[in-house]
């Protein structure tokens, strides 16, 4: 049963970057977002880390009065590749890629 436990922690913490001590982007901890170009997007964090959001084709969130709307229950949640942000009317933005920059000076 030892075993079995630790095959299950193992795979746990190697598929969720959160249990394995990575830091990652979570919706609940979205500062500020700035749009580059209609297939990129600058976040950064409360705790100052800023991440590049790829998206695949083209995302509406750069239009006026146009915004995220998110699931309660995903505020936790880590955004990675393959994710969906639906907006509030302009259609749903699919994540390409969420890559780390360089932490901001505090």
């Amino acid at each position: 049963m030892k075993v079995l436990s630790a095959i299950v922690t193992a795979a746990l913490l190697s598929s969720v970057p959160a249990l394995a001590g990575e830091e990652c982007l979570k919706v609940r901890d979205i500062d500020t977002m700035t749009a580059v170009d209609a297939k990129t997007m600058l976040v950064n964090r409360f705790k100052k880390q800023s991440y590049e959001v790829k998206f695949r084709g083209s995302c509406a969130y750069r239009y006026p009065n146009t915004f995220f709307v998110y699931e309660t229950w995903k505020l936790g949640q880590c955004l990675d590749k393959g994710d969906v942000l639906p907006t509030n009317g302009w259609g749903p933005c699919f994540i390409d890629s969420v890559t780390p920059q360089a932490k901001v000076a505090a």
